[in-house]
């Protein structure tokens, strides 16, 4: 076998092991239990930084170790073309804030430095440099593998299909547009590695984009980042003579080296993207604040109550003080009415124009408590049967994310859940483990929530009250509800979730994995009053434990 081709499986090989390792791991419970920075540091600095370095360095010597991830000289060109090329970024999301900085250290290692480095060696220096160094694949057979991964792991920032699919096609090109500038920089691995610290730098400090798709604005200063990149990089080459290391058919298949004539046909293959960025169908358009208060027959504060349009994603929850605040496009129309619920209260809709007066003042809203007659509960004298139904990998490479950080409250009422096949007898519901993957909220609060299936989607609400489970200090991992003080009885299948209602203090991400493929079913609520979507083949890391 040639030896070109020996290398190109070798090296995709060495990539699973390096991307899939460090989350095995993670499924062992001493290493669950990690905080948040500890696991970035193991899954990021240990296998996808060093891993790759060593067995570079066991494939060409490890005195060419650094040359083969491109990160053996001319670091200050690179951070200096980085930081250049994501000023139009760093200044327009600084203006978009009002200036107003973000600062949190732990945020800005993993997210900014760690994740740079380690996802820059891994990605471009190790899968793609050596794909398209060694194995003598064109540019973009070699950088699609890596490119489609760098896109499907960015996908847990998406609330809804339309975004996710935003998301990773801009984050697709976006690994093919780092490729190439690592290349065409001379293999120089500090340009991409910079840009990328800056770019996340930019969203980290001034939270103006609350995923890798984004609105508007910070989609233009993005679009000028590209752009002026792809500037230097003419420029660079015009002032050294250079010549284009990609160009005809080095796109498609390696071919031999010899000095192309300058052009600008290379860059300029790089432009619809940032034209792309400006077209795309984005949120920013022009909104309003419905604000009011939810509150009980005796005027007392109700918190937790699921406010929101009817089968649309606009929802959000009301506070501790029964005060809620929704946004609106202004395309909705007063006639539009928005839904109050909550488990134990009657439902009560109101139009738009009713909870916004002339006058600006806050609305009251007040939710009466419905006499509903449920079923005796039945006490069974001893439990002889214990089963636990469930669980999935808490290390999936794709996970699901409950927040939106520029208006966290506006994706409150958010929920995911799964369906569990129950015995097929009379059991009682006794503890619910689900498994949260990030979180860099310094406390949240989760609504535990059970449903009979109607229709194969959550129907009725098998609870009589709130669930509630508090998550403070950024806790990730494994987290157990103890159910059995509620006596939830069920004989048929049933969907249990969990409904993001609160947050208190700085965060931007709050995510539980998801597995594909997998033989359980996962269902999604984009916001609190919104229809259910149902996914087949998917399922979150949850389970029960039940009795009967």
């Amino acid at each position: 076998m040639e030896k070109r081709i020996v290398m190109g499986l070798l090296t995709v090989a060495a990539f699973f092991i390096a991307q899939k390792g460090g989350k095995l791991f993670l499924m062992i419970d001493g290493y669950a239990a990690l905080p948040y920075i500890q696991k970035a540091i193991w899954v990021r600095g240990v296998w996808y930084m060093l891993f790759p370095l060593l067995l570079l360095g066991l494939f060409h010597g490890f005195s060419k170790m650094a040359a083969e991830a491109g990160v053996a000289t001319r670091a200050r060109q690179g951070i200096g073309i980085g930081f250049l090329g994501a000023l139009p970024m760093l200044l327009g999301a600084a203006a978009l804030a009002g200036f107003r900085i973000r600062l949190d250290p732990g945020s800005i290692f993993t997210g900014c430095v760690l994740a740079a480095v380690a996802e820059e060696i891994l990605y471009r220096g190790f899968l793609f440099g050596q794909l398209f160094r060694h194995s003598r694949l064109g540019f973009f057979p070699a950088g699609l593998m890596g490119a489609l991964i760098f896109g499907a792991g960015h996908l847990y920032q998406s609330q809804d299909p339309s975004t996710m699919a935003g998301i990773f096609l801009i984050t697709m090109m976006g690994g093919l547009w780092f490729s190439w500038l690592y290349v065409e920089w001379g293999y120089n691995l500090w340009v991409p590695i910079s840009l990328h610290f800056f770019m996340n730098l930019s969203w980290n400090l001034f939270p103006v984009s609350e995923n890798a798709l984004g609105p508007l604005g910070p989609n233009i200063f993005r679009a000028l980042t590209i752009i002026l990149s792809i500037a230097l990089t003419v420029w660079h080459k015009r002032r050294s003579g250079e010549a284009w290391i990609i160009r005809g058919r080095r796109w498609l298949a390696d071919t031999p080296r010899q000095r192309q004539p300058l052009s600008f046909a290379s860059p300029l293959l790089f432009l619809p993207l940032g034209i792309a960025l400006l077209s795309l169908p984005l949120a920013g358009q022009a909104q309003r604040t419905l604000q009011g208060r939810v509150v009980d027959a005796q005027g007392r504060a109700l918190p937790y109550v699921n406010v929101g349009l009817p089968e649309t994603s606009l929802g959000t929850v009301s506070g501790m003080d029964g005060s809620f605040q929704l946004y609106l496009p202004d395309s909705i129309g007063s006639s539009r009415q928005v839904r109050f619920s909550m488990v134990g209260f009657e439902s009560k809709l109101l139009r738009v124009d009713q909870l916004a007066p002339a006058s600006g003042e806050a609305t009251d809203i007040t939710l009466f408590e419905q006499a509903i007659e449920l079923s005796e509960v039945t006490v069974l004298p001893q439990y002889k049967k214990t089963r636990t139904i469930g669980k999935e990998r808490p290390g999936a490479s794709m996970a699901v994310n409950f927040s939106i950080s520029k208006l966290p409250n506006q994706n409150l009422g958010a929920e995911v859940g799964r369906k569990f096949r129950m015995p097929g007898k009379e059991a009682m519901v006794e503890q619910f483990h689900f498994y949260v993957s990030q979180n860099n909220f310094d406390t949240l609060r989760l609504r535990i929530n059970a449903y009979a299936l109607e229709n194969g989607r959550p129907g009725a609400p098998l609870m009589r009250e709130n669930i509630l489970v508090e998550l403070a200090g950024k806790k990730t991992g494994w987290i157990a509800v103890d159910l059995r003080p509620y006596q939830i009885l069920a004989r048929e299948d049933i969907v249990v979730a969990a409904e993001w209602v609160y947050y208190a203090g700085k965060g931007t991400y709050f995510a539980l994995p998801i597995s594909v493929p997998s033989d359980g079913v996962h269902f999604y609520q984009y916001g609190s009053q919104a229809k259910w979507k149902k996914f087949p083949m998917m399922s979150s890391a949850m389970y029960l434990t039940v009795s009967w």
